[in-house]
């Protein structure tokens, strides 16, 4: 390193006091062969004397070059800085060319300099060379997000039981659209967190078998949830939910009229999904879901305590920026008012994308 430090100073200071035209015009530069010494370079190289004590061509290299020690052998790769009379230095070049040609055979010989120095250096040394280190986490991982949509269609059923009467009416939807949509961010190999939002048109029948006739039968319900999401490698994940939907409850104001509410109630459970065949980007499995419904309030009524289960099965297939996924569920729900026994079963399919977003 101390040879290349020495050999860049002296054309440094060549160029700072002469200009870079004038330096080519009188220096040239040549990179050592293999078998070559200083001497003999000298001798086949530079016009005039070789030993002469004061303008011997020997002097005068080792004049140009004074990393050269006397009795130190070149050695092949290395660049030494040539005077003028240099037998290559007089081919018809441009100065411009010339300089241009210095400085690429300097780059040259620190770099080979540098590499020398490196291999006989310590390892922290060796270190604080290192290139900068990328943005990538230490555990090689990079968080991704993901947006999810669905449309589907789904079917309800609700049986009811008066608490004061004991009357019971049942209740029955045709296919109700429904739209669902996630955000998922993966912020660790293992862990997500999703945030969900859920919309349905409720559509029910116009009478109950005939005897009693519904009001307030359709209308527009909804629901979101927040979620942390654990997987367990490629084909296991469990994940913990809390949120808030609008269920339908029924009630009867009069002996001849059903009435159905949309209350809003808070739910917290767990959910877990399976896969059990996996085919190249092709896989399917099966999942289960249970929540524990909150108490809340109705128009002039309570909602009790309750809780849904839902069974789910599934199939997907995965491109390298989105996948394609849809399902086929059964939920079944029981959750009490201070008026009525009310239990509902819910069946619907769906089929969504899902982007991988960078």
């Amino acid at each position: 390193m101390k040879h290349a430090q020495k050999t860049t100073a002296t054309l440094l200071l060549a160029s700072l006091f002469v200009g870079e035209a004038s330096f080519a015009a009188e220096y040239g530069t040549r990179v050592v062969k293999e078998h070559e010494t200083l001497s003999g370079i000298a001798f086949s190289d530079l016009e005039g004397s070789i030993y002469h004590k004061k303008n011997g061509n020997l002097r005068k290299l080792m004049a140009l070059n004074p990393w050269i020690k006397d009795g130190d052998e070149i050695k092949p790769g290395q660049v030494l800085v040539m005077p003028r009379n240099y037998t290559q230095a007089k081919a018809t070049k441009s100065p411009a060319r010339e300089v241009a040609s210095v400085k690429e055979s300097v780059e040259e010989a620190v770099s080979a300099a540098a590499e020398a120095a490196g291999e006989k250096s310590s390892a922290p040394a060796a270190q604080e060379c290192r290139a900068p280190a990328s943005e990538t986490p230490e555990d090689g991982f990079t968080p991704l997000s993901h947006l999810g949509f669905s449309l589907g269609t789904e079917y309800f059923r609700i049986d009811g039981t008066d608490k004061a009467t004991r009357g019971t009416a049942t209740i029955l939807s045709r296919m109700s659209p429904a739209v669902r949509a996630f955000w998922r961010l993966d912020w660790s190999e293992e862990w997500s967190s999703i945030l969900a939002f859920r919309f349905r048109s409720d559509r029910v029948s116009a009478s109950d078998n005939g005897n009693k006739r519904i009001e307030e039968a359709d209308g527009k319900s909804w629901g979101f949830s927040a979620s942390v999401e654990r997987r367990w490698g490629k084909n296991g994940r469990t994940r913990a939910n809390l949120g808030r939907q609008e269920y339908l409850f029924a009630r009867a104001p009069t002996a001849q009229t059903i009435t159905l509410d949309r209350v809003g109630t808070t739910f917290a459970g767990l959910e877990h999904e399976q896969t059990l065949v996996r085919v190249k980007s092709a896989s399917a499995g099966i999942g289960a879901a249970a929540n524990a419904l909150l108490p809340s309030d109705g128009p002039g009524y309570k909602i009790e305590t309750g809780w849904n289960g839902r069974g789910f099965a599934f199939v997907q297939h995965e491109r390298e920026s989105f996948s394609i996924r849809g399902d086929l569920f059964l939920e079944k729900q029981t959750q009490n008012s201070s008026l009525a026994e009310q239990k509902t079963t819910t069946t619907g399919m769906a089929l969504g994308l899902i982007w991988k977003l960078q």
